[in-house]
């Protein structure tokens, strides 16, 4: 069922919202908390996150940037289903450690991920469905320290042909 409506303000009493919550709100721009909310927080750019911001939450469907750096203090990426139909560049920070439930899929105009995380063994949990849905253009920047590990990993090891160092 498609919603539409371009703004929602969340009222501080709600502590959890569904990951698919915006799932059929594709025109929505923005989301703001009520005064008082304990529980989510935006950045500048109208992506949510948990109050402290080490866990992004949600990527709103129609947030209209080609390019977005997931904050250095995220450590989970956990968005439900991250579609948007602008996105051309996406850089994964150097400090998230897991990326859940299927996060970054279904983005037709995606053609680069960036991951900066250098760390051996540092990205402990990413979905099964990480790949789903995207161009054929797609191509996966990881650190050059840690190539063989990514590409030998349970996670990118059917991509191993759209894996590339990050040249400097």
């Amino acid at each position: 069922m498609y919603i539409p409506m371009t703004s929602l303000e969340i009222p501080a009493s709600v502590t959890t919202i569904q990951s698919k919550a915006f799932y059929y709100a594709r025109d929505l721009e923005s989301v703001t908390f009520a005064e008082g909310n304990l529980n989510y927080s935006t950045d500048i750019y109208g992506v949510i996150f948990n109050v402290d911001k080490t866990v992004m939450t949600h990527y709103l469907w129609n947030l209209q940037y080609t390019s977005y750096v997931v904050p250095e203090s995220v450590l989970t990426v956990d968005v439900g289903l991250w579609q948007n139909d602008f996105l051309e560049e996406l850089t994964i920070g150097s400090n998230v450690t897991a990326i859940t439930d299927a996060s970054i899929n279904y983005m037709d105009n995606l053609n680069t991920i960036t991951f900066l995380n250098d760390t051996s063994g540092a990205i402990t949990t990413i979905s099964k469905d990480i790949f789903s849905g995207f161009g054929d253009d797609l191509v996966i920047f990881v650190p050059g320290s840690v190539l063989a590990e990514y590409e030998a990993s349970d996670y990118f090891i059917l991509h191993t042909d759209i894996i590339d160092p990050i040249t400097e």
